[in-house]
């Protein structure tokens, strides 16, 4: 069994957390990536055994939200060719040297992206055997992204925006200490080694990271890409109000025109709240795929039977009761409707 100096806790912020904002939400992406089960499910949110966890980081990389950190972070380094950043997992680094992290595979798409954001295209990379390492089984068996991977998905995301890609290199000892010996350490494009590591590059939230002003009007390539069905759509606002990226907005029409709801697939982060809390199917959350900025334009009308102002989609004629009166049991006394 191979052991590992502790790294400390990742640390759980509860506002960035969709487990912890809705009762109603599914996420368990930390729970799923943790090889030693630390994590569970308690009281609507998610609950650490810090005793059982030994800070790998593969939680960090696994969840949607960037709702967790711990005290580590990859090593930016400057030298005449530009910036670039290096990082090398604990079991061939020691445990205070610069860019030393738990696990490598702690690394996802969205920390490669905030890296990429800050300027930063080229990371440099050591390691040891993952497949001896029993973070690197655990990996394989959840189905969690390798660095690999993770880097040759955000490579995908900035091709597709125009954007030069990010390269990852595997240098041998040697190779590493010429990279050492030749840069310097440059905090000017990223957070100190001595900040909290959560984005790896200074805090860059993923809805900061894709560039929607760019090709708005156009198909491009997102992570993921929510969807309204206007058919289904009781227009209860729900989705809009707890979508913590913005993804799904509510436009009121007060100079943006009709009421409506405004879709941004670069700022989805999979979280899939949107889709837990909505109780008529009408939600649903795709990956990797091409999406543009849609509406899906709202109609306001009043309850028949209550008298209270609503709305949904234009397409759903013949909708007269607000959503509360349509699940009501019986229609109301002071305004008799007959139902077909």
């Amino acid at each position: 069994m191979v052991s590992f100096p502790r790294s400390g806790s990742p640390r759980l912020d509860g506002e960035r957390c969709v487990a912890a904002i809705s009762p109603l939400s599914t996420c368990d992406a930390c729970i799923a990536a943790c090889p030693l089960d630390a994590w569970s499910l308690a009281r609507y949110q998610p609950e650490l055994d810090e005793t059982a966890c030994d800070g790998c980081g593969l939680c960090i990389a696994a969840c949607p939200q960037e709702a967790l950190s711990v005290e580590a972070s990859v090593d930016v380094r400057r030298r005449r060719s530009g910036v670039f950043a290096m990082a090398a997992c604990i079991r061939v680094a020691p445990s205070d040297a610069p860019g030393t992290i738990p696990c490598l595979h702690a690394l996802g798409y969205r920390q490669i992206l905030a890296l990429r954001a800050r300027g930063i295209a080229e990371l440099h990379v050591r390691s040891a055997e993952c497949e001896a390492c029993p973070r690197g089984v655990a990996l394989g068996e959840s189905g969690g992204s390798t660095i690999d991977a993770s880097v040759s998905r955000a490579a995908e995301l900035c091709v597709a925006r125009g954007e030069r890609p990010p390269v990852l290199h595997w240098p041998d000892s040697r190779e590493w200490k010429r990279l050492v010996d030749r840069s310097e350490s440059f905090d000017g494009s990223a957070s100190s080694r001595r900040g909290l590591w959560r984005r790896l590059a200074g805090g860059v939230a993923l809805e900061g990271i894709v560039t929607a002003d760019r090709a708005r009007d156009t198909e491009r390539l997102v992570a993921f890409s929510p969807a309204i069905d206007p058919a289904r759509c009781e227009g209860c606002d729900i989705c809009a109000n707890l979508c913590p990226t913005g993804a799904i907005r509510p436009v009121n029409g007060d100079g943006d025109g009709d009421m409506a709801y405004v879709i941004e697939p670069g700022s989805c982060s999979g979280c899939n709240l949107c889709v837990d809390v909505c109780n008529v199917d009408a939600v649903s959350v795709v990956g990797w795929a091409r999406a543009r900025s849609t509406r899906v334009t709202l109609e306001a009308r009043k309850c028949m039977s209550c008298d209270a102002d609503f709305h949904v989609p234009e397409e759903r004629e013949g909708v007269t009761l607000c959503p509360v009166c349509r699940r009501r049991p019986h229609q109301s006394p002071y305004h008799p409707i007959v139902l077909d």
